[in-house]
């Protein structure tokens, strides 16, 4: 398993509570390969250290959840897609999955 970060460092992803991606990187990415997400409490909480986020999803299922409120969400994030194919590596999946969980908790329900 391979885990990646929305910062180069990982230990900077979980003592600021940042959000990561574990995947199988032997596995093709496409839309429903499910990974694993996961954030912890930053250092400055009383939870530091402390899993708040340990779910799994695919692109469909954050698409869904981004489908919902596109428009605030593209707001609030300054972005924009149109099309799910669009996301089509890990990288730009896990920066999509940040956007919309940011706004509105999805991988925290």
């Amino acid at each position: 398993m391979k885990t990646l970060g929305t910062d180069i460092s990982l230990d900077i992803c979980k003592s600021e509570g940042y959000l990561m991606v574990k995947f199988d990187a032997r596995r093709k990415f496409t839309k429903n390969l499910e990974v694993r997400f996961i954030r912890y409490w930053p250092d400055y909480t009383d939870l530091a250290g402390e899993q708040c986020v340990n779910t799994f999803c695919s692109v469909v299922d954050v698409w869904e959840a981004y489908q919902g409120d596109k428009k605030g969400i593209d707001s609030f994030a300054d972005m924009d897609y149109n099309d799910i194919n669009e996301i089509s590596d890990i990288y730009t999946f896990l920066h999509f999955a940040d956007s919309v969980d940011a706004y509105n908790g999805f991988l925290s329900w």
